[in-house]
């Protein structure tokens, strides 16, 4: 005996088909989240009779070099953020960030971006990240370029909220006190 799939039931099985994949949307995905990480920019005053520091580069390690949020797990493995992601490129933002913060810092000192006969100084970021025991971490070193001299920095601050929005309002923070330091300490560098 010839048995055949009645037409009527394949259409109804091509109809569930049809209504489940129409039930299983996005909605059960979280949002994307975008984080711009120098959110709020201060326009400061041209100093025109300042002395002129050149903030020529900053630099990130390679795993840093990504549009997601990283986080440290417990086992010291990077791990990045499906649906935290950075706005901008990091680097660029952390540039913009430390000119405006230490170009805060005085009046009678300009840190820019190009400048010919000036100071330079360089800024590489080895660890920029939260981690899973509720830490903020920011490490590396910057320098006086055509010196030898190297100053690591080490800032560490616990996490009072989970969260990456949070842990993105400690980063810029940490990034605020590192503009302190290099400007405490360049003025130190004859």
């Amino acid at each position: 005996m010839n048995k055949r799939f009645p037409a009527h039931a394949l259409c109804s099985l091509l109809v569930i088909f049809v209504i489940s994949a129409c039930s299983s949307t996005d909605s059960d995905q979280p949002e994307t989240v975008y984080y711009l990480f120098d959110a709020n920019p201060s326009q400061l005053p041209v100093k025109s009779s300042a002395t002129k520091v050149k903030l020529s580069n900053v630099s990130l390690a390679l795993y840093l070099k990504t549009s997601n949020l990283i986080m440290l797990d417990e086992a010291s493995n990077v791990v990045p953020a499906n649906f935290h992601l950075w706005a901008d490129g990091l680097e660029s933002a952390i540039k913009r960030a430390l000119l405006n913060d230490l170009n805060s810092e005085s009046e009678h000192i300009q840190f820019v971006q190009t400048c010919h006969d000036c100071v330079s100084i360089m800024v590489h970021v080895d660890h920029f990240y939260p981690n899973s025991q509720g830490k903020v971490l920011l490490a590396g070193h910057w320098l006086i370029e055509d010196s030898n001299m190297t100053i690591p920095f080490y800032i560490e601050d616990e996490l009072e909220e989970d969260g990456y929005a949070h842990a993105v309002l400690k980063m810029r923070a940490q990034v605020k006190r590192l503009s302190k330091r290099i400007f405490e300490q360049q003025m130190l560098i004859p």
